[in-house]
């Protein structure tokens, strides 16, 4: 089996270069650019956060992927998975609560979200 390249980038940052570029210069070098996104669906996997918890990722993150995929002609949206435990994402239903609370609203991700199923 053929080894997996692994890209990673620290958090150091300049004027001239803060993390939401460097995001977009890692998925560039990764090879995002030879998905071929055109008229396509491209699900963003994260995780929405629930109350209390400061673990997830942040709205504008995701807006550079989801960008990136609507510049390369694609449709994104985010999605998230429910989880074992009790808690706001035990289920599809409640699982919407937590993004409201915890990031801003849909539109400023630069996708559509989609809630996952049960």
């Amino acid at each position: 089996m053929e080894k997996s390249k692994v890209y990673f980038t620290n958090l150091r940052t300049t004027f001239d270069c803060n993390l939401l570029q460097k995001l977009k210069k890692l998925i560039t070098a990764a090879g995002i650019g030879k998905i071929d996104f055109t008229n396509k669906y491209a699900a963003i996997k994260i995780h929405f956060g629930e109350p209390g918890n400061l673990a997830f990722l942040r709205p504008n993150y995701a807006k550079v992927v989801a960008d990136t995929v609507k510049e390369l002609g694609g449709k994104p949206f985010l999605t998230d998975c429910n989880t074992l435990y009790v808690g706001g994402r035990k289920n599809a239903l409640t699982t919407w609560t937590p993004p409201m609370k915890t990031a801003s609203p849909p539109s400023p991700r630069g996708a559509m979200c989609s809630s996952p199923t049960v």
